[in-house]
């Protein structure tokens, strides 16, 4: 199974004589299937800024560990155009400048020890810092580890959110959140274009900071249009992903 069309392509001329399109498939990431919880635990003010009837519309940011925490390194490594804590400052800064509403939720997808390299927490808290006092009570860090499934709710009480980091932004635009995706790699535009929403990928190779901060700021503003469209996907997608277990379950002999 593969999950995007060019990596089916690839996979076809790969195989050549061998390609059988009984067993090599084209699929939707089954990400997108995964049920959301409520956390049993959440830090009280959270959520009230999670609760329905909130009175300011609530966006989220996921700040990757692996693209942040050494910047220089990662820019080299993924040919980005520019240092992805830059990326994430201005998209961050440009988000709440463009509607004093606003609230801001940093949110760690990828949990590592402090201080390694890829902890997603450690990005969040830095970005959290630097934003600092223009910002006082408008942005907070999402702090406590959750199981994917709670992550997953708390994605869905959100009104926008970006990332780059993959499976946070499958949880949010799978439960009809208005999402733009932060690329490094190919596979955000094919996963996204495979799911009907290509148009939502910012690409980190080719956006400097200040271009990724105007993109997000467009996509933000647009969300309504977005979760309208979304509305008419999310049923099919999680209805693709589902028949997709079956067929692995089925070729499995489960």
């Amino acid at each position: 199974w593969v999950r995007d069309a060019e990596s089916f392509a690839f996979l076809r001329e790969a195989l050549g004589r061998d390609f059988d399109p009984a067993r090599h498939r084209l699929g939707v990431d089954v990400a997108v299937a995964l049920p959301a919880r409520e956390p049993q635990v959440l830090d009280p003010d959270l959520m009230r800024w999670l609760a329905p009837g909130r009175g300011f519309p609530l966006a989220g940011l996921n700040v990757s560990g692996l693209l942040c925490n050494d910047a220089a390194h990662a820019r080299q490594a993924f040919g980005l155009a520019d240092l992805h804590s830059e990326q994430t400052e201005a998209l961050a800064r440009a988000l709440l400048e463009s509607d004093p509403k606003l609230r801001l939720l940093l949110v760690p997808h990828v949990h590592r020890p402090e201080g390694d390299v890829e902890s997603d927490l450690d990005a969040a808290r830095s970005l959290g810092r630097l934003l600092g006092e223009p910002f006082a009570g408008r942005v907070r860090v999402l702090a406590e580890h959750l199981h994917a499934t709670e992550l997953k709710w708390v994605l869905s009480r959100l009104e926008w959110f970006s990332g780059a980091r993959m499976h946070a932004t499958i949880g949010a635009f799978s439960s009809g959140v208005p999402t733009l995706g932060l690329g490094y790699s190919d596979k955000a535009q094919g996963v996204f274009a495979e799911c009907g929403i290509g148009d939502e990928v910012a690409d980190l190779r080719k956006l400097d900071a200040r271009a990724v901060a105007v993109r997000a700021v467009s996509s933000y503003h647009g969300r309504q249009a977005r979760r309208m469209d979304l509305a008419g996907r999310v049923a099919g997608l999680r209805a693709r992903a589902a028949h997709e277990m079956d067929l692995v379950a089925r070729q499995a002999g489960l």
